[in-house]
Protein backbone atom coordinates (compact mmCIF):
# COMPACT_ATOMS: atom_id res chain seq x y z
CA UNK A 1 0.00 0.00 0.00
CA UNK A 2 1.35 3.54 -0.64
CA UNK A 3 0.71 6.74 0.25
CA UNK A 4 1.36 10.43 -1.95
CA UNK A 5 2.70 13.35 -0.27
CA UNK A 6 1.93 16.81 -2.32
CA UNK A 7 5.11 18.93 -2.37
CA UNK A 8 4.69 22.35 -3.27
CA UNK A 9 7.94 24.65 -3.59
CA UNK A 10 8.01 28.26 -5.26
CA UNK A 11 11.29 29.39 -7.62
CA UNK A 12 12.15 32.39 -9.70
CA UNK A 13 13.29 31.84 -13.11
CA UNK A 14 15.50 34.63 -15.70
CA UNK A 15 13.97 34.44 -19.24
CA UNK A 16 15.11 36.07 -21.84
CA UNK A 17 12.88 38.64 -23.45
CA UNK A 18 12.87 36.33 -26.54
CA UNK A 19 11.16 33.71 -24.68
CA UNK A 20 8.40 32.72 -22.95
CA UNK A 21 8.04 31.25 -19.88
CA UNK A 22 5.65 28.54 -21.15
CA UNK A 23 8.21 27.03 -23.56
CA UNK A 24 10.41 26.70 -20.33
CA UNK A 25 9.16 25.07 -18.15
CA UNK A 26 9.18 21.73 -18.64
CA UNK A 27 12.85 21.29 -19.66
CA UNK A 28 13.43 22.78 -16.14
CA UNK A 29 11.50 20.11 -14.65
CA UNK A 30 12.95 17.65 -16.21
CA UNK A 31 16.12 18.74 -15.73
CA UNK A 32 15.05 19.22 -11.72
CA UNK A 33 13.92 15.16 -11.82
CA UNK A 34 16.88 14.41 -13.58
CA UNK A 35 18.90 15.52 -10.34
CA UNK A 36 16.80 14.19 -7.73
CA UNK A 37 16.87 10.50 -9.67
CA UNK A 38 20.56 10.89 -10.25
CA UNK A 39 21.16 11.82 -6.17
CA UNK A 40 18.27 8.72 -5.38
CA UNK A 41 20.13 6.46 -7.43
CA UNK A 42 16.95 5.64 -8.68
CA UNK A 43 16.70 2.62 -11.14
CA UNK A 44 14.34 4.01 -13.65
CA UNK A 45 12.90 7.57 -15.35
CA UNK A 46 9.66 6.74 -17.43
CA UNK A 47 9.57 9.94 -19.93
CA UNK A 48 5.59 9.50 -19.88
CA UNK A 49 4.50 11.46 -16.29
CA UNK A 50 8.10 12.25 -15.57
CA UNK A 51 8.01 9.49 -12.99
CA UNK A 52 10.92 7.46 -11.44
CA UNK A 53 11.09 4.85 -9.66
CA UNK A 54 14.13 4.32 -6.50
CA UNK A 55 15.94 1.91 -3.85
CA UNK A 56 14.97 4.32 -1.33
CA UNK A 57 12.80 1.49 1.22
CA UNK A 58 10.14 4.43 1.88
CA UNK A 59 10.30 6.38 -0.94
CA UNK A 60 8.99 4.31 -4.13
CA UNK A 61 9.32 7.25 -6.40
CA UNK A 62 8.28 10.69 -7.70
CA UNK A 63 5.19 11.80 -9.99
CA UNK A 64 5.43 14.89 -11.76
CA UNK A 65 3.03 16.01 -14.79
CA UNK A 66 3.06 17.95 -17.51
CA UNK A 67 2.30 21.45 -16.68
CA UNK A 68 2.92 21.12 -13.04
CA UNK A 69 4.94 23.88 -12.69
CA UNK A 70 3.29 27.37 -12.77
CA UNK A 71 3.52 31.10 -12.96
CA UNK A 72 2.42 32.63 -9.57
CA UNK A 73 -0.12 35.12 -10.47
CA UNK A 74 -0.52 36.22 -6.95
CA UNK A 75 2.94 36.99 -6.52
CA UNK A 76 3.81 38.26 -9.72
CA UNK A 77 7.37 40.13 -8.83
CA UNK A 78 10.94 37.88 -8.03
CA UNK A 79 11.96 38.88 -4.31
CA UNK A 80 15.85 38.86 -5.58
CA UNK A 81 15.28 41.15 -8.25
CA UNK A 82 12.89 43.79 -9.45
CA UNK A 83 13.79 42.80 -13.57
CA UNK A 84 10.90 42.37 -15.56
CA UNK A 85 13.02 38.74 -16.52
CA UNK A 86 12.87 37.33 -14.00
CA UNK A 87 9.22 35.00 -13.13
CA UNK A 88 8.13 33.75 -10.09
CA UNK A 89 7.14 30.24 -10.22
CA UNK A 90 5.19 27.52 -8.02
CA UNK A 91 6.42 23.83 -8.75
CA UNK A 92 4.79 20.58 -7.75
CA UNK A 93 5.55 17.15 -7.71
CA UNK A 94 4.28 13.72 -5.76
CA UNK A 95 6.22 11.34 -3.17
CA UNK A 96 5.11 7.98 -3.43
CA UNK A 97 6.07 6.70 -0.09
CA UNK A 98 5.16 2.85 1.19
CA UNK A 99 1.83 3.55 3.15
CA UNK A 100 2.86 2.45 6.89
CA UNK A 101 5.96 4.47 7.51
CA UNK A 102 5.50 6.86 10.42
CA UNK A 103 5.29 10.53 10.20
CA UNK A 104 9.00 11.57 10.56
CA UNK A 105 9.66 9.46 7.58
CA UNK A 106 7.57 11.16 5.50
CA UNK A 107 8.94 14.58 7.30
CA UNK A 108 12.51 13.37 5.97
CA UNK A 109 11.92 12.01 2.99
CA UNK A 110 9.97 16.07 2.37
CA UNK A 111 13.23 17.47 3.53
CA UNK A 112 15.59 15.22 1.36
CA UNK A 113 13.53 15.79 -1.46
CA UNK A 114 13.26 20.00 -0.80
CA UNK A 115 17.04 19.97 -0.53
CA UNK A 116 17.29 18.17 -4.05
CA UNK A 117 15.30 21.15 -5.33
CA UNK A 118 17.49 23.84 -3.95
CA UNK A 119 20.69 22.37 -4.93
CA UNK A 120 18.94 21.69 -8.57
Amino acid sequence: DASVMDILYDYEIQVPSTERIEHILPGLKQELLNDIVSSKACSSVVTRNLRAAGHDSHLLGIISTRGSDVIDDEKRTCSTTTSEECVPVIGYLAAVVVGDSPPEMFATIRQDLMQGIKLS
